[in-house]
């Protein structure tokens, strides 16, 4: 998980000046060049690097109240007994390594039966991950959660290139999106500004300082393996 110490300032100062500090496209320094997301198979980890092995609510007792805006961009039924709000970063390794490894098994178990809604919000960490965000966004709902499968799926590729944008154009042509779709998306200020919205609203509200940050029915965890996220969403499933 990245530590959001230094962002959280980066975050509170673009409402103030206009978003400026995004305007810079490029490879982050924050996006190491040999990462990669963990292997399949490898535990999830916390921000001190140790394996997560109980998974436990980072702020036991507090139980924070969420509501399914009209624009959250949601996968499963409207009417899941549980809702999972995920707070995460296109350029997060263990973001991608939750998407990878832990979110189909989650799908086939709980939300291809109506069981969870996973509700997927942005918080990018840096301007690529901003730009990625924003290109997902412009996808549109039914392509949203296709491209989010492609982007962290192919991060270590596109998150690591000599020209980043070129690997993100590369992502959208994959996905339908032509050069000048691309292009005309990454301009667009009302997307951009969209997305750093609801980054500040997570910030602020719920107080989300890393990714990805996991909301289960209002409870708060950080990245859990499947096996992990099993041992919380049977018991809540089984008290419904």
């Amino acid at each position: 998980m990245r530590n959001m110490l230094v962002i959280l300032g980066v975050v509170a100062a673009v409402a103030v000046v206009g978003f400026a500090v995004y305007e810079k496209f490029g490879q982050p320094a924050a996006v190491p060049t040999a990462s990669a997301p963990a292997p399949a198979g490898a535990p999830a980890s916390s921000t001190t690097g140790r394996p997560q092995s109980t998974p436990v609510p980072a702020a036991a007792g507090e139980r924070l109240s969420f509501v399914v805006k009209p624009d959250d961009m949601v996968l499963g039924s409207p009417d899941a007994k549980v809702t999972m709000v995920e707070y995460a970063s296109l350029t997060c390794p263990h973001c991608a390594n939750f998407h990878i490894n832990t979110l189909p098994a989650l799908k086939t178990e709980y939300i291809d039966k109506g069981l969870v809604k996973l509700v997927y919000r942005d918080f990018p960490l840096d301007g690529l991950a901003l730009r990625a965000s924003m290109m997902a966004q412009c996808a549109g709902p039914d392509r949203y959660f296709g491209y989010l499968e492609l982007l962290f799926g192919r991060q270590v590729q596109w998150a690591t290139a000599k020209d980043p944008l070129e690997g993100l154009a590369a992502i959208g042509k994959i996905g339908g999106m032509s050069d000048e779709e691309f292009k005309s998306c990454l301009t667009d200020k009302t997307v951009e500004q969209t997305v750093l919205s609801e980054a500040l609203e997570g910030e602020k509200t719920y107080a989300v300082r890393a990714t990805p940050t996991l909301f289960i029915d209002g409870l708060r965890y950080s990245a859990m393996s499947f096996e992990q996220l099993r041992a919380v969403l049977d018991p809540l499933l089984a008290s419904k």
